[in-house]
């Protein structure tokens, strides 16, 4: 393993060398100048579906734009301007398509979608009809493998959704399957909150009866389709599905782990697979910007390892500090900053990575830059830089005071801060997630010496410590030490 890692190294070295890639450049002025997106949306038998739109979220503006696709499948819609957005495609009985949405220019596009049908894989524990803000009614097996419910109603039209729950405890949310037509639903289980439909069926004598069938909606199995112009953006929409099945994958082993199913070493031998193939597929890539995106997935998602230099060089030469990845990152609120922390923890020489904040905290996204700020607090921090440190808290503060990037740096990081060495633990509550009758606090961990570790699944210096803090547990748990994980 030692010697296939150092041969694959020298490759990667080698192929920066050998190949130039071009950087998306963008200029001020366009990042401001609309951009037209139109196209069709099939269902899976290529015809139109019944209901169906496109919703766009992120980018430089925060859009929050929703466009319905009409009755032969066409829509239409306008984006502020170039950046990074996040594409939802969503139709009845259709799983929701997405991908990132990738402007590098000024200049009109169109996407032609085809969804691929809900799928149920795995055996059902419970099926139930929902109705907003009624009490939702558990469906009855029957012997001919459907299910069904008598359901009372008020009025005479049933407004409804089915909700599986399969034996692994996973929840699916879809329209009725018996219905007259269906409506877009004002709040449904996505994060814009108005991308679920609803089935609305007649009613009589005070109720109806609604069935389910699995197979009614099950459809020819297959992968979306999609085609653009310029073809740039199918052509990463279509990776980006593709390394979120890699993703999958790591996630999978680090819950095998943490479960105790499989040993630290079957981990570690499983994560060092999924890195040799990335780094494999990265060296192979030809294509600018499928280079730069995979990149920001290895780190993104697939747990890159520490040492791990080379690649976070490569990433902050290749993907300009103003790139429209930068925009699709910050749609979250921390997504951009984390990032950042993540490659430049990988870099031993902190210079490179100091003159990309610079240029970055000057991006036309205003999100990408309160966050680069807030990396940038952080990073100083690490590296012991009190004059950089307080040079991005104060531009963060004066810019973005009321952002949430400006509220935590002011929490951690202002002279006056609550968490400091030799002040008293702030007020805390929360309920154990093993135990919900148990409640921790302040009050409740009197006298008992306890470690408060804040971490996340995402967090690869975090999970490796994991091991560490087992020990320690193990060695001082008999002098009453507790470590409270959130």
């Amino acid at each position: 393993m030692h010697q296939s890692r150092r041969g694959l190294t020298v490759f990667l070295n080698l192929s920066l060398v050998a190949l130039v890639f071009a950087q998306p450049a963008i200029s001020q002025e366009s990042w401001h100048e609309p951009v037209q997106v139109s196209g069709t949306l099939l269902g899976v038998d290529a015809l139109p579906m019944q209901q169906a739109h496109i919703a766009v979220q992120g980018g430089p503006q925060n859009a929050d734009i929703l466009a319905p696709a009409d009755h032969e499948g066409r829509f239409s819609l306008e984006l502020p301007g170039p950046g990074g957005y996040a594409l939802n495609a969503m139709g009845v009985h259709h799983e929701t398509f997405h991908i990132p949405l990738i402007l590098t220019a000024q200049e009109s596009v169109t996407l032609d979608l085809q969804l691929s049908p809900v799928r149920i894989s795995h055996a059902l524990d419970s099926v139930w009809v929902v109705q907003e803000d009624v009490e939702k009614v558990l469906m009855k097996h029957e012997s001919d493998g459907r299910y069904a419910a008598h359901v009372a109603v008020a009025s005479d039209t049933l407004v409804y959704q089915i909700e599986a729950i399969t034996l692994e405890g996973d929840r699916l949310v879809l329209a009725g399957v018996e219905a007259d037509t269906y409506v877009l639903a004002a709040s449904g289980r996505f994060t814009d909150g108005k991308s679920d439909y609803l089935g609305m069926i007649a009613a009589s004598d005070g109720g109806t009866t609604v069935t389910y069938d699995a197979a009614v909606i099950a459809g020819a199995a297959g992968a979306p389709l999609l085609r653009s112009s310029p073809p740039e953006i199918a052509e990463l929409g279509m990776l980006h599905l593709d390394l979120q099945v890699q993703a999958q994958r790591v996630s999978e082993a680090f819950d095998e782990w943490r479960n105790k199913r499989i040993d630290r070493d079957e981990y570690q031998a499983r994560l060092a697979k999924e890195h040799e193939l990335a780094k494999r597929n990265i060296a192979a890539e030809t294509r600018p910007l499928m280079r730069q995106w995979r990149m920001m997935r290895y780190f993104d998602s697939l747990m890159a390892p520490a040492e791990d230099s080379v690649l976070a060089r490569a990433l902050i030469s290749e993907v300009s500090p103003s790139s429209p990845f930068w925009s699709y990152e910050a749609r979250s609120r921390s997504g951009a900053a984390m990032l950042i922390r993540v490659v430049a923890g990988r870099i031993p020489d902190l210079e490179p990575m100091d003159q990309y904040l610079r240029v970055a905290s000057g991006h036309p996204d205003h999100g990408v830059r309160a966050q680069v700020m807030m990396a940038a607090v952080i990073l100083a921090d690490g590296a012991g830089n009190a004059v950089a440190q307080q040079h991005y808290y104060q531009r963060l503060q004066d810019l973005y005071g009321d952002s949430w990037q400006a509220n935590f740096v002011r929490r951690d990081y202002s002279p006056v801060k609550a968490i400091a060495v030799g002040n008293p633990m702030p007020e805390f509550e929360f309920t154990d997630l093993d135990d919900a009758s148990v409640t921790h606090s302040n009050e409740s961990l009197k006298g008992t010496v306890y470690l408060m570790d804040f971490w996340g699944t995402w967090c690869v210096p975090c999970v490796e410590k994991l091991p560490e803090m087992h020990e320690v547990y193990e060695a001082l748990k008999g002098d009453g030490f507790e470590i409270i994980s959130v």
